[in-house]
């Protein structure tokens, strides 16, 4: 199935701007080199 490029595009910046959200504490805190054991070990590991 290929997708128009309007929908892929649309798409690609929804995946982005969810990404961003879901690892914007996580880079936060790396940022300031801050650990979390749990939040370190699921970024590293997975």
């Amino acid at each position: 199935m290929l997708l128009p490029r309007t929908t892929w595009l649309e798409r690609e910046r929804a995946h982005r701007e969810r990404a961003d959200a879901l690892t914007a504490e996580h880079r936060a805190r790396a940022s300031r080199r801050e650990t979390h054991p749990v939040w370190d070990f699921l970024f590293t590991y997975y």
